[in-house]
């Protein structure tokens, strides 16, 4: 069913940006973020709900040096067309139709051509786990049967898993951790007696079944220097990255980033997502280094009203999936997107391959 066409686009590159934003500035001071040994073809993403549709675009837009994607909860890419309004009822409901994935493979080829994104055919050699609980009462079955088959225009499906059975709601899904697994509500973790983090890790990088204790490093990092403005790019001022023993130690390391849903940024729920959701202890016995880049929840005052009235512009501390930050934000020279890149690049920087 086709988008009405009575419905304005209505993304970020319309908003008058004059911003404030509450952002973390700890107590205190963060580190500079670390480099390690990390294997150049041994980069992946994942992340839940806004921080799927995240790990989407990174894998999209970068599929020349990300290897694969777990997504809980998003949708395929470019769903929202810089559109809160297809945001919301096409790309997490449907009242306005399901995705149109013919369209959205086509922009990908187009914005690949214009050279605004990495080639897609760097996707024939991907590997991509999808979830989506069977009780989601945010992001409908038909956006994830979409993404499935976005995914399947570019990735062999002998690569794809697809878990859409389980009756978990909204939320990372985990072992041991969280809220019981039907419930929706904060910190949208959920104690499902299933180790998603785990099944991302093991479909992506063919793992074995092990993970221990993490006890490795978990360090805070200040995110302001890959970016040039925090605030309109709705990005907290603290990162987190977790670095297992043997990475602190020099040894050769894989890289997975981890991206966080709406609700989910540190002043909300605290540190919950980066101890609890599962990927630390997989990285402790796999030697995966773990990035948790971290957005915030972003105010703006629209000069023009006289009482200075205040529009929220990312009140729930989402990443930028349908144009809060820009018109330009799911390619390569989006704010959220060259700040994420630059991060990736900082802790992979202390590669060096042999004979060097």
């Amino acid at each position: 069913m086709p988008k009405s066409p009575r419905i304005a686009r209505i993304g970020g590159a319309a908003v008058l940006w004059v911003a404030v934003a509450c952002l973390a500035t700890g107590s205190a001071a963060a580190a500079k973020l670390g480099s390690y040994a990390i294997d150049q073809g041994q980069i992946s993403v994942s992340g839940i709900s806004s921080g799927g549709y995240m790990a989407g675009q990174v894998h999209i837009a970068y599929s020349a040096s990300i290897i694969g994607a777990g997504i809980i909860a998003g949708g395929p890419y470019y769903c929202a067309e810089n559109s809160a309004t297809y945001a919301q009822y096409s790309c997490m409901e449907t009242w306005l139709g399901d995705p149109d994935v013919a369209e959205l493979v086509a922009t990908t080829r187009r914005l690949a051509t214009g050279g605004e994104i990495d080639d897609p055919q760097n996707l024939a050699r991907a590997r991509v786990y999808l979830f989506h609980g069977t009780r989601d009462s945010t992001v409908t079955a038909p956006v994830m049967a979409a993404l499935a088959r976005y995914y399947a225009a570019f990735v062999p499906a002998t690569n794809i898993r697809q878990v859409f059975d389980l009756p978990a709601e909204h939320a990372m899904i985990t072992e041991t951790q969280g809220n019981p697994c039907g419930f929706h509500g904060s910190p949208f973790i959920n104690d499902c007696d299933r180790d998603v983090a785990g099944e991302i890790l093991q479909q992506i990088y063919g793992l074995p079944q092990k993970k221990a204790a993490p006890d490795g490093q978990l360090i805070t990092f200040d995110q302001a220097e890959f970016t040039d403005d925090l605030t309109r790019n709705s990005l907290n001022r603290n990162g987190h990255v977790y670095v297992p023993k043997a990475c602190a130690a020099g040894a050769t390391c894989r890289l997975h980033v981890a991206f966080h849903g709406c609700k989910q940024y540190e002043q909300a729920i605290g540190d919950q997502f980066y101890t609890r959701s599962g990927y630390n202890e997989w990285g402790e016995a796999n030697n995966i280094v773990i990035l948790y880049p971290q957005a915030v929840n972003t105010i703006a005052p629209l000069s023009l009203v006289p009482w200075n009235f205040q529009l929220l512009l990312n009140p729930n501390g989402c990443w930028d999936w349908w144009g809060y930050t820009g018109s330009r934000y799911h390619t390569r020279a989006g704010g959220q997107m060259k700040a994420v890149k630059a991060m990736i690049d900082r802790v992979a920087a202390g590669f060096a391959p042999p004979g060097n």
